[in-house]
């Protein structure tokens, strides 16, 4: 049996990330993937490294936009009515955290990581001769009416607190940023510069996994649902035979349960799937940088592939069926602010966003496992706080003081 110090279980950009760090320190380090690095969740985003966001998850609280959510005819949020029980226990406990934290400890967390992940990726990026995926362009959150006014002030709040620069946008300055773009549309524009867009996901996670290659590390084919303990340590089946280690690495998103729950350890965590397509726009068309039409919850963004429309929350099972309803509806309403191209033929996208009631994801030590080591659930922000996190979990491995406070993120936090 081959032994390595650790083996990651996910070969997404956070299972990725957080193996450069760990080989960054010294140790022997394995990924384990069902496939290849960067084909699954992490291809399928908008493509934007966040600086701002600082607000959590939430369902809507007036109760005709929750009548919408309930019965399918919001474009923010669909669900599977055979998921009902689950989201509905689900999210009475995002509720209830959301009015307990009143929202500032999930921006302390969120903002420490952003600001770190920012850093991490430029450098990432330059390493793994990448920088070409990375782009200065910011983005733009769209809002239609005053529906959206409590969440902007919010927002802005928050961004004042923690130093992220924004711009409120009149019509004019909207349609100056984005000339293609009917800004008449929209009630109100904010711009965020800091952030910065990402002409490839999985280009990007690809090119960190040759990174990883290149210093000493290795990727092999396995099935992470094989994971048990074996004389002290760790194991796991590869197609290269049975590898073995005394630490390992969950860090395997919406898929996590299906390893831990065999070892008695559950999270409150639901599936929100993502769907995305893309487009060519027509002639003498672009969009210089993402979007974010905001009530009707998709983003629009400019890729190697074309526009990449990408929608809201669909929560449902992650064996379930393609549903595109929510992706014809964003569809149709993009439609009505950019002139939108043909469309690329290729095979129906999507992807499993883990979520859990605070939003934020489980960074650190599994408690009672010996070597078991945790790093999920970023909320469908894994792209941007992949960096942070695996810091932070190789600070923690090694026994090193935490760039943030690590209390927010402990899995500890779910006990009962």
């Amino acid at each position: 049996m081959r032994k390595v110090d650790v083996i990651v279980l996910g070969g997404g950009i956070v299972g990725i990330t957080a193996a450069i760090y760990l080989r960054m320190s010294g140790r022997d380090v394995l990924v384990v993937e069902r496939g290849r690095p960067g084909d699954e969740a992490s291809r399928a985003n908008a493509g934007v490294l966040m600086r701002e966001g600082l607000l959590p998850f939430s369902f809507p609280d007036d109760p005709l936009r929750l009548m919408g959510a309930v019965f399918n005819a919001s474009p923010r949020y669909r669900y599977d009515p055979r998921v009902f029980s689950k989201l509905f226990t689900w999210a009475r406990r995002l509720r209830e955290t959301s009015e307990r934290d009143n929202g500032m400890r999930y921006a302390n967390a969120m903002a420490a990581l952003q600001r770190t992940s920012i850093v991490e990726h430029k450098a990432l990026a330059k390493r793994a001769s990448a920088e070409r995926f990375l782009r200065p362009s910011g983005w733009i959150k769209l809002y239609r009416s005053d529906a959206g006014l409590e969440e902007i002030d919010s927002e802005l709040h928050f961004a004042r607190i923690f130093g992220t620069t924004y711009e409120d946008l009149d019509e004019q300055r909207l349609s100056a940023l984005e000339p293609n773009l009917y800004a008449g549309e929209f009630s109100r524009a904010l711009y965020f510069p800091e952030s910065l867009s990402v002409s490839s996901p999985g280009g990007l996670t690809k090119a960190y996994a040759r990174h990883f290659r290149d210093v000493g590390g290795l990727v092999e084919i396995g099935d992470a649902r094989s994971l048990e303990r074996d004389g002290g340590r760790w194991t796991v089946n590869t197609l290269n035979g049975r590898a073995s280690a005394d630490n390992v690495v969950v860090a395997l998103g919406a898929w996590s349960p299906e390893v831990l729950e065999p070892l008695g350890i559950e999270f409150p965590m639901m599936a929100s799937r993502g769907y995305y397509r893309h487009f060519r726009p027509d002639g003498g068309v672009s969009l210089r940088r993402p979007i974010h039409d905001v009530e009707q919850g998709y983003v629009l963004s400019p890729m190697e592939r074309g526009l990449r429309l990408t929608t809201g929350h669909d929560f449902t099972s992650l064996d379930a069926k393609p549903e595109t309803a929510q992706l014809r509806r964003n569809l149709k309403a993009v439609r009505k602010v950019f002139p939108l191209g043909r469309e690329v033929q290729e095979k129906l996208c999507f992807a499993a966003r883990p979520l859990l009631p605070d939003s934020l994801p489980v960074v650190g030590h599994a408690p009672g496992h010996e070597g078991l080591w945790l790093n999920f659930g970023h909320a469908g922000h894994g792209l941007t706080t992949a960096p942070a996190t695996a810091v932070l979990l190789a600070q923690l491995m090694n026994d090193e003081e935490p760039f943030t406070d690590p209390s927010p993120l402990s899995p500890l936090r779910f006990r009962l």
